[in-house]
């Protein structure tokens, strides 16, 4: 996510992307990454647990996906997903133990919902930076958990 060099939004090019979004313009670059997000078959996220939840960076892509008319919309009652994703896995990293201050994932899966993922796993490999822990034990243990 580093790479693509992406800047919180600004009301007005949220204004721009949501017109572009409702005109149907799906060409247009503000739309690219909540396209791909929408079209994707199943969706992976791997992060560290940062400050009680993620990395900044990924709220801001998280931010630059959410587009009504694209990957939800809104009606009478209420978000409708859009999203074609069957499945949401969040992995997850920490040099300690979270216990439960995991709100990344509490964001993670509401989001999901709200697009249309309605299953959402969670894998966790915690204590990776405690003095004298050996990380690959840990890190084959949550590997063998996963069905992703």
């Amino acid at each position: 996510l580093t790479a693509l060099s992406l800047l919180p939004l600004t009301s007005d090019v949220l204004q721009q992307r949501e017109k572009a979004a409702k005109e149907h313009r799906w060409e247009d670059p503000a739309l690219a990454l909540a396209l791909q997000f929408q079209q994707a078959d199943r969706i992976v996220i791997g992060a560290p647990y940062w400050d009680l939840s993620f990395p900044s960076v990924l709220k801001v892509y998280l931010e630059h996906i959410m587009v009504n008319h694209v990957v939800f919309r809104f009606t009478e009652n209420g978000a409708t997903g859009l999203c074609k994703a069957d499945k949401l896995v969040y992995i997850m990293t920490a040099g300690g133990f979270v216990g439960g201050r995991n709100f990344g994932y509490d964001y993670i899966r509401a989001l999901s919902r709200m697009v249309g993922i309605t299953e959402v796993e969670q894998y966790c490999a915690e204590g990776l930076d405690l003095d004298g822990v050996d990380t690959y034990p840990i890190l084959q243990d949550v590997m063998g958990k996963m069905e992703v």
